[in-house]
């Protein structure tokens, strides 16, 4: 199985201790280029930035939905909502998040 990670996924499993963990638990764990520059690139220092870097092309895989699905009767979403909501559908893949 495959588990796509949102943001706060990433943070939240990091400051616990525990983003490895779904290394075992998942056949593929996989993050879109949102998701790596949100917590990577503008939370340098903060948490889950060291930990998602080392495991990007490690156990953790960067990839970029083939298009964007359509927010039709859903509040604006951010790119980074659409990209994880895209690639959980494309990837027939569990939405790892702590969003209602």
């Amino acid at each position: 199985m495959i588990a796509v990670l949102d943001t706060n996924a990433v943070i939240g499993l990091a400051k616990g201790e525990c983003l490895e963990q779904l290394h075992s638990l998942f056949r593929q764990v996989v993050v879109p280029p949102a998701v790596r520059r949100e917590v990577v690139d503008e939370g340098r220092g903060r948490a889950g930035a060291r930990e998602l870097q080392a495991a990007l092309g490690n156990w953790i895989r960067e990839e970029t939905p083939a298009s964007l699905v359509a927010a039709t009767g859903m509040p604006a979403l951010s790119l980074e909502d659409q990209e994880v909501l895209t690639l959980a559908l494309e990837q027939s893949g569990v939405l790892v998040t702590d969003d209602a």
